[in-house]
């Protein structure tokens, strides 16, 4: 599954130096997901990459500013791509909330 809401290209450009390494942040996910207020038990975890990788990607451009202002851009965002594995909003932003504080962020 893709998620194309930010090209490669954009994310180095608007966080020049930043590395993230997604594998090794999915490998973490994996393990501790279902201890998560958004785990929903039918739900595999290939599920959720696409979300993880939402957060990771709107951290990695959006570091500079702060999550709450973002959250209804980031609302139409997410909803407006057509992903048939797609979460629910409130789970989605738990997830984006998670990334970020995982990076180091106070997510309000």
């Amino acid at each position: 599954m893709s998620y194309p809401l930010f090209s490669e290209e954009r994310v180095h450009r608007l966080a020049p130096g930043m590395v993230l390494d997604i594998a090794a942040e999915l490998v973490y996910w994996k393990s501790c997901y279902p201890h998560r207020r958004f785990f929903h038990a039918h739900l595999p975890f290939d599920t959720y990459v696409p979300t993880f990788k939402f957060g990771y990607d709107t951290y990695l451009i959006h570091h500079h500013e702060q999550l709450p202002e973002l959250v209804p851009m980031l609302r139409r965002r997410y909803t407006s791509l057509h992903e048939r594995d797609q979460l629910q909003w409130a789970d989605a932003m738990a997830i984006v909330r998670a990334t970020w504080k995982r990076m180091g962020v106070a997510t309000g």
